[in-house]
């Protein structure tokens, strides 16, 4: 069965039939066609068949999710051709569902509801999303959402703004998006959580006045991204957590507060042929293993990278080149650095502004007593070789630093020199009792501190000790009067 909405009917008011809010219901047998038209829709259309939409206008404002909404059943089919979907007074209510196939080519799809834990915007149940030439704009929560191993969503040419996450995909689902811009978004780009993305040729570019912003944020997923610019993002331009697999090929990546920011990754992360510039860091890794950085320039950040407690077998530099960074081209603290090759300055020949490389380890301290019970609230005075005064620490409820204390080992001068930090001084102090130490720091190591026998308590400070003065300063007294009395 064709059905095909009459082009000449009028445009429908909100408040002209009551019928206007009654579902529409396209049956799996039946083809519904709105061509060349306007509608002010109250209803929420449900699509079991196929439904084409050509050269429309559609309006809504509703005050409740759900009242009106576009529903793709499993098996059925909803195109869009040059289509705008706009709302009225700011209403963020209307939402799509796709379990089937959804497609728009040269549309525009403003201000679609959601939320981050149940989805919203354009909502990919196991279905099919291909967008074309297409704005997704001012939703209140995302503008898509992919959930399920069968999930797919393409873009292809198409901008989604000013929404507070751009992407959402998980549990399996697939996102592909070539030629695209995710903008002005006010908390993350795309958001994979053991998902799947590819970006080809996009920018991700985060709302410059919003605060806690991220590009790429990926946990336990597969990231492609390649000829893509990041930017602009008051947290990370990617961050990749937990066994996340990655490629980054050719981009460019700046103006992040983090470039790339890795975490827990164990292989299979590859950054190659990318420029990384003028961030905080420009690579932020902590117990990450496998990394391979090859072909890349980390330059005109403040830091080129920092890293912190990688395995020996951490990351590698290799033909990069890491210089003109403000302070350090790299700040290490444990293992995990290598290089192959690695550069020294930017492509102009400048070098890094404090030093090419800190290398730092980390000091665990415990503190016990005589008696080998722990010592709390002992205090750790750090200095170095030279006498500066580094910092303060106190003992916790387990006689530890907290965390330790990160002391630096050597450093290697933009010009090459290596120079070695000597020896710290270590003053450990609990009551009365003193300990001093001076350790030099060429790996990472465990400092055990045994305080010496605790000064006893002096008699004369117990009470009784107190009883005993004064019944002497008594009998002195008395016999004082005594002989006084006696003479006179």
């Amino acid at each position: 069965m064709l059905l095909i909405a009459p082009a000449a009917l009028p445009f429908v008011l909100p408040h002209a039939s009551a019928a206007s809010t009654i579902e529409i219901v396209v049956g799996p047998d039946e083809t519904l066609v709105w061509e060349d038209d306007e509608k002010f829709l109250e209803a929420r259309i449900t699509v079991y068949g196929t439904m084409v939409v050509r050269d429309y206008d559609i309006t809504y404002n509703i005050t409740q999710s759900g009242l009106v909404a576009f529903i793709v059943m499993d098996g059925g089919q909803l195109t869009f051709e040059d289509v705008t979907v706009e709302s009225e007074n700011n209403s963020k209510y209307m939402f799509f569902k796709v379990e089937g196939r959804f497609s728009a080519k040269r549309c525009s799809i403003d201000a679609l509801s959601g939320s981050f834990l149940d989805g919203g915007g354009i909502k990919c149940v196991g279905g099919t999303v291909e967008l074309e030439d297409t704005t997704v704009k001012d939703c209140e929560s995302m503008a898509i959402y992919a959930l399920g191993a069968d999930a797919r969503v393409t873009l292809e040419n198409c901008t989604l703004t000013n929404g507070a996450y751009g992407i959402v995909a998980k549990d399996g689902a697939a996102v592909v998006a070539r030629n695209s811009t995710i903008e002005s978004f006010s908390k993350v780009g795309m958001t994979l959580n053991e998902a799947k993305a590819t970006l080809v040729h996009c920018k991700v570019m985060a709302s410059t006045a919003v605060n806690d912003t991220t590009g790429i944020g990926s946990l336990t997923s597969e990231l492609d991204i390649r000829d893509t610019e990041v930017s602009y993002c008051k947290l990370n331009g990617l961050e990749l957590i937990k066994e996340t697999k990655a490629e980054v090929v050719s981009c460019d990546i700046h103006h992040n507060m983090v470039g790339i920011r890795m975490t827990e990754l164990d292989g299979d992360v590859t950054i190659n042929g990318s420029r990384v510039h003028h961030n905080l860091d420009g690579l932020n890794m902590y117990i990450c293993a496998g990394v391979l950085i090859e072909q890349t320039s980390l330059v005109d950040n403040t830091n080129g990278l920092s890293s912190k407690d990688c395995p020996g077998d951490g990351y590698t530099l290799r033909g990069c080149h890491v210089g003109n960074n403000s302070q350090l081209g790299a700040y290490v603290v444990g293992k995990g650095l290598h290089e192959d090759g690695t550069t020294w300055t930017d492509l102009a020949g400048r070098a890094n502004g404090v030093a090419r490389l800190i290398q730092l380890w980390t000091l665990g301290v415990h503190v016990r007593d005589s008696d080998g019970r722990n010592v709390t609230l002992a205090k750790v005075n750090v200095q170095m070789a030279n006498g500066t005064a580094e910092t303060d620490y106190t003992t916790d409820s387990f006689g530890n630093v907290t965390g330790g204390i990160v002391l630096e080992g050597w450093k290697v001068l933009a010009n090459g020199t290596r120079v070695d930090a000597g020896g710290h001084k270590l003053t450990i102090k609990s009551g009365s009792v003193t300990v001093k130490r001076t350790v030099s720091m060429v790996e990472d190591r465990n400092l055990d501190i045994t305080l010496g026998e605790v000064v006893p308590v002096s008699p004369l400070r117990t009470p009784l000790g107190w009883a005993v003065i004064i019944l002497i300063f008594v009998a002195i007294g008395c016999a004082a009067m005594y002989w006084y009395l006696r003479l006179r």
